[in-house]
């Protein structure tokens, strides 16, 4: 009897080509909305596709929204075990989606991935993730259920072979899946600037672009250490805003805006702040150093804050 776990020149592991077939026709389905770039199976990390949206202009095509895609042939739990394997999915700069092909009825079902934003929000991050599908229906924000396994809810998109024969339904899925990727990518703008807070739908429905409310949901009270990074993020725009502010003679937005910088950021020197609080301090008569006025106006305030803490008098 030959030994199946050495390679056999002319043959391949059924279990492997059953999941490549399932990678065929997710790759069909998703080449339908603009296209669908395969992973090499000896390249793959844990996405199997990388996609995007794209929307017709004249005789061209032009990508709209870009996300990837992890491929089941079940409805088996998606899992990550070990704390790098849960960052590398919080922190994945795409949108993801989880596609789950059924060849047996010739079926996909499409869900979103937002529990990978609800760990982010409430750190630490966990050592392990699990990512349940559930039915299709209605759909609800992540629950938390006493655990790191996260159910999926319903899925926001649910095909058949048939479906995907109609221009109409699939014109559907499209803008499903757009909005979706709109949520995905609001969440990743709050995990790259480090704000610990998700938000998605309250509701869902099943192959339904509209929802009613958002959710918020995160940590009540960060930690100095769990900002830090937040702000940090928040240097250059914040600099850049005071900047332009100043150059539409907008004097007293750039007076906030570089009070605000001057209190976060006093220890570091930027170039453009620097020759904006010159010319802040020459319009204001003080001139004596680049940053007089704003310091004057930010001791002026310190004491009246002060005053307005002080207990009133019985």
């Amino acid at each position: 009897m030959p030994d199946i776990k050495q390679p056999m020149v002319g043959s391949t592991s059924a279990n492997f080509h059953e999941g490549s077939r399932s990678e065929y026709l997710a790759q069909y389905i998703f080449a339908s909305f603009g296209t669908a770039v395969p992973v090499p199976h000896q390249e793959d990390t844990g996405l199997d596709l990388y996609c995007t949206l794209t929307e017709r202009v004249g005789q061209r095509i032009w990508p709209r929204a870009y996300f990837s895609v992890q491929v089941k042939s079940n409805i088996s739990s998606w899992k990550f075990n070990g704390e790098e394997s849960v960052r590398w999915i919080v922190e994945h700069p795409l949108p993801i989606f989880l596609c789950v092909v059924d060849k047996f009825k010739s079926s996909v079902q499409i869900y979103h991935t937002c529990p990978r934003f609800y760990v982010w929000s409430l750190p630490p991050l966990p050592e392990s993730l699990e990512l349940v599908p559930g039915d299709r229906g209605v759909g609800e924000s992540v629950q938390w259920r006493g655990s790191n396994s996260f159910s999926l809810s319903a899925p926001i998109v649910a095909l058949t072979l048939n479906d995907m024969m109609n221009e109409a339904i699939m014109e559907n899925v499209k803008a499903v899946l757009h909005s979706w990727i709109d949520v995905e990518m609001d969440n990743l703008n709050r995990v790259r600037a480090g704000v610990l807070e998700f938000i998605m739908p309250a509701k869902y429905e099943t192959n339904v672009k509209g929802y009613g409310g958002t959710v918020f949901q995160g940590i009540n009270y960060a930690k100095p250490e769990d900002i830090r990074q937040s702000i940090s993020q928040f240097e250059i725009p914040l600099g850049w805003i005071t900047d332009q502010l100043f150059k539409d003679n907008d004097i007293d937005g750039a007076v906030r805006g570089a009070l605000l910088h001057r209190y976060l950021f006093k220890d570091r020197l930027h170039d453009r702040l620097t020759s904006m609080n010159h010319n802040l301090g020459q319009k204001l008569a003080k001139t004596v150093y680049n940053y007089q006025a704003i310091d004057e106006i930010s001791a002026n305030l310190d004491k009246e804050l002060a005053r307005m803490k002080e207990p009133n008098p019985e």
